[in-house]
């Protein structure tokens, strides 16, 4: 057996994995973000009926539903929930960095969190939302919830 045997049924694999990636991806995502939201709330003793408990669980509930919710089916909706979730996770990161009580951190807090929305925001409204908009904004947050998870956790 050559070794480039293994790869011969790669495309009979790639063509249904493509299509459920996506489901999958959102689903599992939001699952392991619910769970962070869920240690967070224990972790700060942070009431589920607050703003921040209510944030936190709504952002990783409505990215949830992307999974479902495609953009070429439902662009409206698809559109909704992404922009909520976004909206919601920017709540729960002002929020977060106020619990913190580190005026360095909140005030990067602010600053990312502005730049984000105003990214996101901006190019929404001129219709030019891109791959590397997205990736600018992803690349923010991820910082952001590495040193929180690093620093504060």
């Amino acid at each position: 057996m050559n070794i480039l045997e293994i790869f011969k049924y790669n495309s009979i694999l790639s063509i249904p994995l493509f299509t459920v990636i996506a489901l999958f991806n959102f689903i599992l995502k939001s699952l392991l973000d619910f769970g962070f939201a869920l240690y967070v709330i224990n972790r700060f003793n942070i009431p589920y009926y607050s703003l921040l408990g209510f944030s936190l669980i709504l952002s990783f509930i409505f990215f949830g539903f992307l999974a479902y919710f495609i953009e070429d089916k439902y662009s409206v909706i698809h559109k909704i929930f992404t922009y909520s979730s976004g909206v919601f996770w920017a709540v729960s990161q002002i929020l977060l960095a106020q619990l913190t009580k580190d005026l360095v951190f909140i005030t990067f807090t602010n600053v990312l969190t502005f730049i984000v929305l105003f990214l996101t925001l901006g190019f929404l409204f001129v219709k030019k939302t891109n791959v590397i908009v997205q990736a600018v904004c992803m690349f923010l947050l991820y910082s952001w919830i590495v040193i929180f998870v690093f620093r504060y956790l």
